[in-house]
């Protein structure tokens, strides 16, 4: 067992505290995103799962597997569905049956955004504990590839985003990298619905 390996967990936010503390146990370099990191960076709102980018070898995979595997009583995870995707850079779960509470680990990707977005994770004092979250700029990006596929919930992020950091983002490197990913039409629609909702 893992040293101070937590159990149970009731809610997203114990979730995250106990999975951060076995990244770090495990020496996996991670960030965390989604909904999480949009109460970090934007404004609160209700989210249900934990999305956490993880960087994954062959090596260090069974070790992540062991750990979850003790993580709690209820928990549940596929060693199966971790190799699958790291082989396709894809997302496993971890869920713990007893509160229903769903942790999405993403593989971290080898392009150059998503290796510059791992460099710049952001590492701030949350709920009482030390952790790595995307940048705020990261997650605006990210959030923008997500529009881009259809998510109307990830404009909405956007939104919230510029409305409560538009001032401290770095626009350099947004401009650089919304030119790259090509979500220029994405980015110029959200700044139209937060100009509206002033």
């Amino acid at each position: 067992r893992l040293k101070n390996s937590p159990m149970p967990h009731k809610n997203p936010v114990d979730m995250l505290k106990g999975m951060v503390l076995t990244l770090g146990q495990l020496k996996i370099p991670y960030f965390i995103t989604g909904g999480m990191a949009v109460v970090v960076w934007g404004r609160p709102r209700f989210t249900a799962d934990v999305d956490i980018v993880v960087e994954l070898s062959p090596e260090s995979l069974p070790k992540l597997a062991s750990a979850l595997e003790q993580f709690c009583k209820m928990g549940m995870i596929d060693r199966d569905a971790m190799k699958g995707a790291l082989e396709r850079n894809g997302e496993f779960n971890y869920i713990d049956a007893d509160s229903d509470v769903k942790v999405d680990f993403w593989i971290a990707g080898n392009s150059p955004f998503d290796r510059e977005a791992m460099k710049r994770a952001v590492t701030r004092e949350t709920y009482g504990t030390t952790m790595s979250f995307i940048s705020p700029e990261d997650l605006l990006l990210s959030k923008l590839l997500w529009v881009k596929k259809g998510s109307y919930r990830s404009m909405d992020d956007v939104v919230t985003i510029l409305q409560t950091r538009k001032d401290s983002l770095d626009w350099g490197y947004i401009s650089h990298w919304v030119l790259t990913l090509g979500v220029q039409e994405e980015l110029q629609k959200a700044k139209i619905i937060e100009e509206a909702l002033r």
